[in-house]
This record gives C-alpha cells, structure tokens and sequence, in this order.
C-alpha cells in the first residue's frame, strides 16, 4: 500500500482507501485539524459555505456514500450548494472518464 495527500493516508493497490485502523485514526485527526477551516468550527455565516466545519461536514458525509457503479465506475453521495437559492440539496456524483458530474 501507498501513501497520500498531506494526512498520509493508507491507499490500496487499486487505488482506493484502504478500509483499516490507521485511516480511521487519520480521519479524526482530520476531522479536529482547525487550520484547514481556518480554526471556524462553527457553521459560519449565513450564505458562507467556504469555511466552517459545515462543508467539512457534508464533504466527509459524501466520501463515506462513495460506491461502485454496475459498469465499475465511481459515483458518491453529497449534497450539493445551489448557487441561485444557497440551499444544499442531495446529490449523486458519477465521472465518465477524467470529467465528474452531477445526476
């Protein structure tokens, strides 16, 4: 197994997260590490989905909805920000080829 990104975590030969203790350990000290979120724990202001540990949050919420289509692609839940009304409604993301989009 390999290492990646800057919490090193533990990536398997296929090239997914590897389902161990040590990820588990690293997700945490994801989840607590403040300077990402620029030390906002809070859901921030009103309209304000770049920092805060909100979209943390729903981006941690949508990696662990991460599954395997019928053709072997990979497709994931989340919820989406909505530009026009700043509301975040559920979404499923699927790529075809280097391109992700929305469904």
């Amino acid at each position: 197994m390999t290492h990646r990104g800057t919490f090193g975590f533990w990536i398997r030969s296929d090239g997914r997260l590897a389902d161990n203790d040590s990820n588990l350990e690293l997700l945490r000290k994801l989840f607590r590490d403040g300077s990402i979120i620029r030390n906002k724990f809070g859901p921030g202001n009103p309209g304000d989905f770049s920092f805060g540990s909100w979209p943390i949050l729903s981006h941690l919420a949508g990696g662990s909805a991460v599954l395997e289509l019928e053709d072997g692609r990979p497709g994931s839940a989340s919820s989406t920000r909505d530009s026009r009304t700043s509301m975040k409604p559920p979404s499923f993301f699927k790529t075809r080829g280097p391109t992700t989009f929305s469904v």
